[in-house]
């Protein structure tokens, strides 16, 4: 049972990460595309790139690695995840989430952060950024209300006997 309890750890401590991960991202893109200068822009972006590749990318490994061999330690359901369905929908709600970040939203951070070096180096700003970042603000939220409904189906497991 201390194999299960540190797995619990883990995926609960991962899941925290990521969700805060996002909303920190969220709040301090939006605060320098508000109020701040090119070269601010430019910094912030670099940062929230590098923290999503160091951070979100480890915290969502983290939380799989960890969530998913709950139910097989455990031996919940059978050991399958076929048996708990508010299992197997947080494994694909989490997939999809992945998936949308991986292939939307770390593209989208790379133009973001290239226009913006270039207009910290006195170019104008590239006028698709800010379709980029509504994309990309778009997205995010989304995840983060994705992983919201992943955290409510782990609490109260809907279809569980």
């Amino acid at each position: 049972m201390v194999l299960a309890g540190l797995l619990k750890l883990v995926h609960v401590i991962a899941s925290i990460t990521l969700l805060a991960n996002f909303v920190l991202l969220v709040a301090w893109k939006a605060s320098a595309d508000r109020a701040g200068t090119p070269a601010q822009r430019a910094f912030v972006l670099d940062r929230v790139h590098a923290l999503d590749k160091r951070v979100t990318a480890w915290a969502g490994i983290l939380t799989f690695a960890a969530g998913y061999p709950i139910i097989r330690v455990l031996g919940l359901w059978g050991g399958s995840i076929a048996e708990a369905p508010w299992a197997l929908a947080s494994l694909i709600l989490m997939t999809l989430a992945g998936l949308a970040w991986y292939f939307v939203l770390l593209p989208l951070e790379v133009k973001m952060a290239d226009a913006a070096d270039r207009e910290a180096a006195g170019a104008a700003l590239d006028p698709a950024y800010a379709r980029w970042s509504g994309v990309w603000m778009a997205g995010v939220l989304a995840v983060v209300a994705t992983v919201i409904a992943i955290a409510a189906l782990m609490v109260f497991k809907p279809g569980a006997a």
